[in-house]
């Protein structure tokens, strides 16, 4: 969801921009105990064009439900 930049080392999820933030990965499936469960195999760098057409298309109200 565009929180992390890849090489600072640094994470902090700032919990204000969560609701209505998108991001893109790659599922795979783990076989754990003869059982089958989701697995994400890879998170994807949101590009900075993306993450500036979100904010600008979110009409999210914190609290309006």
């Amino acid at each position: 969801i565009g929180h992390a930049k890849r090489g600072d080392g640094k994470f902090r999820i700032r919990w204000n921009e969560v609701i209505g933030a998108t991001g893109r990965f790659r599922l795979g499936i783990r076989k754990y105990n003869d059982k089958e469960y989701n697995q994400v195999k890879k998170f994807y760098d949101k590009d900075q064009s993306s993450a500036v057409a979100d904010q600008a298309n979110g009409s999210y109200t914190m609290g309006a439900f």
